[in-house]
């Protein structure tokens, strides 16, 4: 309610509540990756046969550069760096963020060369 003067939204009731592991029967069955730091209940849809992680605001690519989630409406950056570091271990090549344009190719083996170089926030601000 505090940043309504800057972002309008409407709120919605839950219609079908989420959990890690369930299933969302779309585009051959979505599995629910729990990914929480930007928001407490932040999810990732994770499409296994088809290579594809709808990534939410976890992983964005804003300027074609891949980033974490925007770090000042983050405010548990040691669970999303966590959350980061799960899905960098599944194996997607598609990308599909919530913000910014999608990656077509090679999406995972992008996201886990910048957790290992330590390039990705808020993985970076524990090297600062």
């Amino acid at each position: 309610s505090v940043l309504y003067p800057f972002f309008r939204y409407r709120t919605f009731e839950v219609d079908r509540a989420l959990a890690d592991g369930d299933e969302v029967d779309l585009l051959g069955g979505l599995e629910v990756i729990h990914t929480p730091g930007h928001t407490i209940g932040s999810i990732c849809l994770y499409g296994r046969q088809r290579g594809i992680l709808f990534s939410g605001d976890l992983v964005r690519n804003e300027r074609g550069i891949l980033e974490g989630p925007p770090p000042q409406f983050t405010p548990d950056p040691v669970a999303a760096a966590a959350s980061l570091r799960k899905v960098a271990g599944l194996e997607f090549d598609i990308l599909l963020p919530g913000h910014g344009v999608p990656v077509m190719s090679d999406a995972a083996a992008k996201l886990r060369a910048l957790l290992q170089s330590g390039d990705i926030w808020p993985l970076s601000e524990a090297r600062s």
